[in-house]
């Protein structure tokens, strides 16, 4: 456990990480495609800063997948001898991708200073062709793409701390990608920087912490509110039988009065009487038997 403490300890004192911004604002720029067209604006950018503008530390940065062997060979010649003429220094800074030719030049002499970006992929590789023709002609070309390699490897070899074989070795028949870490740990750079992540403007702040000073008082503190009196039940008196409402009796319905005989009833009936009656003579009893015809005539009637 503590060998790999120690370990870790040289590593980071041996390979420093930088955290800074030079990429943002270089003095001249490498990008896209490395032909002579891309090149020469490159070249005319430092040619301004350090021949017009006489200015001595420049900030190069290289963004490039790589291209044409002769022109980046023949920019780095330029390159050096306008550093030589001018007393200047380049530091170059490799961002996103440094790829072939440009991995070659990033670890030429044009760059006294070498930083990748943590975003930063490095490739090395040989040079490739695409020969045809007669065997003798092929046989011609790969010859040219050996010394082409060997050049190549003799500028890298020399920055990674290595033989031009060694790295040759490397290379042979294969693409030998390094991350910012790798390219460090190899030689490949000097420095890797941490590229700042903007904020997310949908976090919340972080809540905010308030000092001694800063933070308020707390509020004195009140008494306790003094309890209610409870509310006492009304006892109800208790109610006596006796002068408890009782309800008033149901007075049964009156029975409807009996029907009225009808008159011939009533005559009959009046008849009857006179007829048991010593005192009534025979005036009275043929009256009355006059009334009884009266009431009940079809009794009477002739058929």
């Amino acid at each position: 456990m503590r060998f790999s403490i120690l370990v870790a300890l040289l590593l980071l004192l041996a390979f420093p990480v930088k955290a800074n911004t030079s990429y943002l604002n270089p003095d001249a720029e490498l990008l896209g495609e490395v032909n002579g067209e891309t090149l020469q604006g490159t070249f005319d950018q430092l040619h301004k800063t350090i021949e017009e503008d006489g200015k001595k530390d420049v900030v190069l940065r290289i963004s490039s997948p790589g291209g044409s062997v002769f022109a980046g060979l023949i920019f780095i010649q330029k390159i050096e001898d306008m550093k030589a003429k001018n007393n200047a220094r380049i530091a170059c800074v490799g961002d996103i991708m440094v790829a072939s030719m440009a991995s070659i030049i990033f670890e030429s002499g044009v760059c006294d200073e070498r930083s990748l970006t943590d975003r930063t992929v490095v490739l090395f590789h040989g040079v490739a062709s695409e020969a045809s023709g007669k065997t003798g002609n092929i046989q011609d070309e790969l010859d040219l793409m050996r010394r082409i390699d060997l050049a190549g490897a003799k500028i890298v070899a020399t920055r990674l701390g290595i033989t031009p074989e060694q790295y040759l070795a490397k290379i042979d028949r294969r693409d030998w990608w390094l991350s910012p870490d790798e390219a460090l740990a190899v030689g490949a750079t000097d420095y890797v920087i941490a590229v700042g992540v903007p904020p997310n403007p949908r976090t919340p702040p972080a809540p905010k912490v308030e000092g001694p000073e800063t933070a308020p008082r707390p509020a004195p503190a009140q008494p306790p509110p003094a309890p209610k009196p409870a509310k006492k039940k009304k006892k109800r008196a208790p109610v006596s039988p006796a002068t408890k409402p009782q309800p008033a009796p149901v007075t049964p319905a009156a029975s409807p009065p009996a029907p009225r005989p009808p008159p011939a009833a009533r005559a009959w009936e009046f008849v009857k009487r006179l007829a048991n009656d010593p005192r009534a003579g025979a005036a009275t009893i043929v009256a009355g038997l006059v009334t009884l015809a009266v009431a009940n005539r079809r009794r009477f009637r002739l058929k």
